[in-house]
């Protein structure tokens, strides 16, 4: 079971730490001890609810803001509602194919500048 700080600790992670590949920054919507919630919303204009518990990231809501764009996608990852996932990454390369494309830009990204500090 995680402990306090280190639930804290990953709930700050997932709501600020994903901003590249997210459309803003996570919101933190109710807290306890051992549970959280918070929102997020995807590049492709879905907005997800996510529980964070000692088991791990749930989606336990999603809502397309783009009725008519996104119904296809929507229903598409809603198979994942109610999925637990052990990590934010895990959880966001299965539901945005945007951000899966954003974090690899990311990663190059930083790779490329680590290399040039390098040489």
């Amino acid at each position: 079971m995680q402990s306090c700080n280190s639930q804290r600790d990953q709930l700050i992670d997932a709501t600020q730490n994903y901003t590249y590949g997210l459309a803003e920054q996570g919101v933190i919507i109710s807290e306890e001890r051992g549970n959280a919630l918070f929102k997020i919303t995807l590049l492709e204009k879905v907005e997800l609810i996510i529980q964070l518990s000692s088991r791990g990231f749930k989606i336990v809501e999603l809502k397309s803001l783009d009725k008519e764009a996104n119904l296809d996608y929507e229903q598409k990852i809603s198979i994942h509602t109610g999925a637990t996932f052990e990590t934010m990454d895990a959880l966001l390369f299965s539901v945005s194919p945007a951000f899966a494309r954003k974090h690899s830009e990311e990663l190059s990204r930083k790779l490329s500048a680590a290399f040039l500090t390098i040489h």
